[in-house]
Parts: structure tokens; C-alpha cells; sequence
């Protein structure tokens, strides 16, 4: 500890107001400070939720305490981390509670963008308990706070610290290692560059969480959530691009073979056909739609005005 007693002071100051957050400068240039504080807060949350699928619960005072951020806040916070396909959202209405969970793919793919990570600095966050939720039949975790005793001291414990800063700079440096085969259907560098960038794990969840709508809302839903980190994670090369327009096209291409699909009985043979063949279509719109783009005069060109602009709404939850 420095020697200067009015450092000393300082630093004890800082101390008495409370306790700090994690915090990557990188990723809030990103998609914002506020979005960066609220997506770390839940990805260190993520790994204490004793639900499987990652869904974990934080009420809005519980996180307004955590992050300082307000309601209000957290509601433009929300719709921008949903928009980017980094975060995920589920009322349950029997409980009336809203439950997150962290895209671990969207926030894999943000590494490349983010470039190497940044040293994360002490993480000093609200102590919690976390138990399983009985009403729902331990299927969902239920997050309590409590209040610290006068006695808990002011700082987590270097152990904790570390732990939580190997969480999240483990969870970016592992999109660097992430390889996989291209199949037999990519002929171009666009074509593998597009097949990568879709996060094809967050489509089979869509594809099993949407199990109990009809099959052309759950086709919708999955369509969704693929173009959505597809263009989370391929920025640059979409930006012509409206997501919208895309998903349109995709689901209007993928319509016509949703009954063949749906005869085939097995589920999870049956959501491994609908990733590939929804990657393949998805893929496939996007080169077609930015080779229009080429051919069109005048740059930034929307399509959401494209020829099948009048084609259905997508169906989304």
C-alpha cells in the first residue's frame, strides 16, 4: 500500500462508498457504458444460476443496487443489448418475474471485434444468495438479496476477485479457438466468412424453447435469432443490410419445406435440419442481397423496400 497517508485517505474513502463493478473500457466503446456495466453484471451472475440453460433472476431494484442504473435505464439498456442478440429475455407469468440470459455466442464473437481483452479491475459486487426457486419446480433460479451484517467486510476476498476476472476474459478468449468445418455448400470467402458469424448453439435454444408454438412461430423465431447474430458479429460486412428485410426473405424462402420438415419425428434430429437449412438460406439471402447492393446506385441503399417487402410478417413471440 502506498505510503502517502492522504492517498491512504483516499483510497479508505472510496472503499466506504461501497463496492465496484467490473468493467471492460473496450466493450462499452462497443455498445455503450451503461450496456457494457449491465451485460458484465449479468455475465458474472451467469455461472451461480443453477439453471442449465442459463436463465437467471435479477428484479430491477436488485440490479439498480448492483449497477446504479435506474429503471428507465435498464429498459433502454435491455432493448439495445436485445437488439445486438447479446442478451435474452423471459417473463414468467405465473411468477411474475423476468428472467436474462447471457448469448454466449454474441458475446464469444464480440472478442474478435473487441481485439485482446482488457485487464479487469477488482470486482467488489453485492454478496448474494441464490436458491432454487420451488414454485417452479426448481427449473428456474430465484436470486434473494440480503443484507450484509456490520461485521462483512468491505472487499471480497482476493480469491473472489480473481474468479470472477477469469469468468469474463475466459469467456472472450474462447471465440479465438472456436473452429469448425465448413460444409460442402460454401464456395467463397463471404460464404465461410457469413457461416461463422452465425451462432448456430443460439439457434438450436431458440429452436428448443419455441417447442410449444406453432412450427411457423418457432421457424420465425429461430430465422430471428440467426440473422440477428449474424449481423451482431458481422457488422462491417452487413451494414447495408437491414435485418429485417432479411429475415423476411429467409423465412418466406424456408415456408414452402416447413411441412416436410415438421414430418420428421425425432426432435433433435429435427432441430439440427432447421439450423443448417436456416444457416444455409440466411447465408444464402445475404450474399444475394449485398450483390444487389453492389449493382444499385447510390450508396446505403435499405432494403427493407426490396421486392417481397409486402411478403408476411415474420411471426415472432
Amino acid at each position: 500500500m502506498c505510503a502517502d497517508p492522504t492517498v491512504n485517505d483516499l483510497l479508505d474513502a472510496m472503499r466506504r462508498l461501497g463496492r465496484q463493478v467490473s468493467f471492460y473500457p473496450s466493450l462499452a466503446k462497443l455498445v455503450g457504458i451503461k450496456e457494457a456495466i449491465f451485460l458484465q453484471q449479468l455475465v458474472y451472475w451467469t455461472p451461480k444460476s443453477r439453471n442449465e440453460r442459463g436463465w437467471i433472476y435479477k428484479s430491477a431494484e436488485d440490479l439498480e443496487e448492483e449497477t446504479s442504473l435506474t429503471y428507465r435505464e435498464q429498459q433502454r439498456v435491455r432493448t439495445t443489448l436485445k437488439k445486438r442478440g447479446l442478451i435474452e429475455e423471459r417473463y414468467d407469468r405465473s411468477e411474475h418475474r423476468l428472467y436474462f440470459r447471457v448469448v454466449r455466442e454474441a458475446v464469444l464473437h464480440l472478442a474478435p471485434e473487441l481485439g485482446a481483452p482488457d485487464k479487469l479491475s477488482d470486482a467488489h459486487l453485492t454478496k448474494r444468495q441464490v436458491v432454487t426457486d420451488k414454485t417452479s419446480g426448481g427449473t428456474l433460479p430465484f436470486v434473494s438479496s440480503y443484507k450484509e451484517q456490520e461485521n462483512t467486510p468491505l472487499e471480497d476476498s482476493p480469491e473472489d476477485a480473481a474468479r470472477n476476472a477469469v469468468q469474463l476474459k475466459s469467456l472472450f478468449s474462447k471465440a479465438a479457438k472456436t473452429k469448425s468445418t465448413c460444409p460442402s455448400w460454401i464456395h467463397s470467402e463471404l460464404e465461410e466468412s457469413l457461416y461463422r458469424g452465425i451462432h448456430h448453439q443460439a439457434i438450436e435454444r431458440a429452436f428448443f424453447d419455441a417447442k410449444s408454438l406453432s412450427a411457423s412461430e418457432q421457424l420465425a423465431e429461430c430465422v430471428r435469432i440467426g440473422v440477428t447474430t449474424l449481423v451482431t458479429s458481422r457488422t462491417a460486412t452487413l451494414k447495408r443490410l437491414d435485418s429485417n428485410a432479411i429475415e423476411r426473405r429467409a423465412f418466406k424462402e424456408l415456408l414452402p419445406g416447413l411441412k416436410v420438415l415438421s414430418r420428421v419425428s425425432d426432435f433433435e434430429t429435427r432441430q439440427r435440419q432447421t439450423v443448417q437449412t436456416i444457416t444455409r438460406v440466411v447465408v444464402g439471402q445475404c450474399v444475394q442481397m449485398l450483390g444487389d447492393s453492389e449493382n444499385l446506385a447510390g450508396p446505403g441503399r435499405d432494403f427493407s423496400s426490396t421486392s417481397d417487402a409486402g411478403s408476411k410478417e415474420i411471426a415472432v413471440r
